[in-house]
């Protein structure tokens, strides 16, 4: 099999798991604010530590987002690149 295929096809599962990994992500965080909303609407933390890494697992979350539809849209056209050109180049 050629090596170009296998490196597209790689990039378009990668990109999927990592797109289903910050789904999971998205989740547990929806899942968290909802179990600790105030009367107010405000999610409430136990410590500034709690805050920081729910912070941090949202932006974590957005660039997981950001590279799998990269990996995706780059993958997925190269791979429908290296199965329709050949066909009209011949």
């Amino acid at each position: 099999m050629n090596v170009y295929f296998l490196v597209t096809t790689g990039m378009v599962v990668l990109g999927i798991w990592m797109f289903i990994s910050a789904s999971r992500i998205r989740k547990e965080l929806a899942r968290y604010e909802f179990e600790h909303r105030n009367e107010a609407g405000a999610v409430r933390f136990k410590s500034f530590g709690d805050s920081e890494r729910h912070r941090k697992r949202e932006g974590k979350m957005g660039v997981l987002v950001t590279f799998a539809v990269l990996l995706v849209l780059v993958g997925g056209l190269g791979l429908l690149a290296g199965l329709l050109l050949p066909r009209f180049l011949v």
